[in-house]
């Protein structure tokens, strides 16, 4: 999940140009092509998932396999794997994998795709933060998906999925701002509902402090609780509760995230 504003390094900025929102493209983030930008802007690991992620395993628990979709640049799966843990990220974008597995020599990553990867294992723990499965659009990528992320599943394995919220899309953020020694800038983004497909479209403009200027877009596959839970029951698990907030809290799902706890039925 993207943060608000955040200290970094004095790493030097890549200079930003003027680039036009590409409505062709699934993805493109700013901060995705510059890993190290990345691990800057969000300066260090949020505990909250964290703390979910542990409290999913329950305390004194053996250590666990661990697999993470959408690892991203792995720092928070190394806090895991100092616990102790067997830990496994996958991620689809190469250059945060590369990061990782320089940056993190704890965890296994690998760069896949979450609809068609096969780690010849299984796990007991899955983790997916950030929307990997809002950025599949059809109904037979989402279904896709979630076979792999149960065929990973070891027996009672338990799984924590983060979506886009249907019900409350109109929340997720629309300023931005990076602070680092590097680089500064603020983003402005804009949203755009197609509700026959449920595709959320958000494209942002940054403006950097020397005047240059990025655009980025990502278009994100909302779900709703009943949908969400329905479509992990026919892959096999068992949803313990969909909740919009990371430690779990029953509320009245006003949040701009869905977060599914489940445990593998099969």
């Amino acid at each position: 999940m993207e943060n608000n504003t955040m200290i970094g390094t004095d790493r030097q900025p890549r200079p930003a140009t003027k680039a036009a929102a590409r409505p062709s493209a699934t993805i493109w983030n700013y901060l995705y092509r510059e890993p190290q930008l990345y691990e800057e802007v969000f300066h260090g690991p949020d505990r909250s998932y964290l703390d979910c992620c542990r409290q999913m395993l329950g305390l004194g628990r053996a250590p666990a396999r661990i697999l993470d979709i959408g690892c991203g640049t792995g720092r928070d799966l190394a806090m895991l794997a100092a616990d102790g843990h067997q830990c496994t990220g996958i991620d689809l974008q190469p250059a945060m994998i590369d990061y990782a597995s320089a940056t993190y020599p704890g965890p296994t990553f690998v760069a896949a795709d979450m609809r068609t990867f096969d780690l010849g294992t299984t796990f007991d723990l899955i983790i997916s933060f950030g929307f990997p499965l809002s950025n599949l659009h059809s109904h037979s990528d989402i279904v896709g998906a979630l076979k792999r992320l149960a065929a990973h599943c070891a027996p009672g394995a338990r799984l924590l999925l983060e979506t886009v919220n249907g019900y409350a899309w109109d929340t997720l953020r629309r300023h931005f701002t990076i602070d680092t020694a590097g680089v500064q800038a603020t983003g402005h983004a804009d949203y755009d509902l197609d509700r026959s497909s449920q595709l959320l479209t958000r494209r942002r403009h940054w403006t950097f402090a020397d005047g240059s200027e990025e655009d980025d877009y990502v278009r994100l596959r909302q779900f709703f609780p009943a949908e969400l839970t329905a479509l992990l029951t026919d892959a096999g698990f068992t949803v313990t509760g969909v909740y919009d907030n990371v430690t779990l809290r029953p509320s009245d799902l006003t949040g701009p995230e869905l977060i599914a706890a489940a445990t593998f039925a099969r």
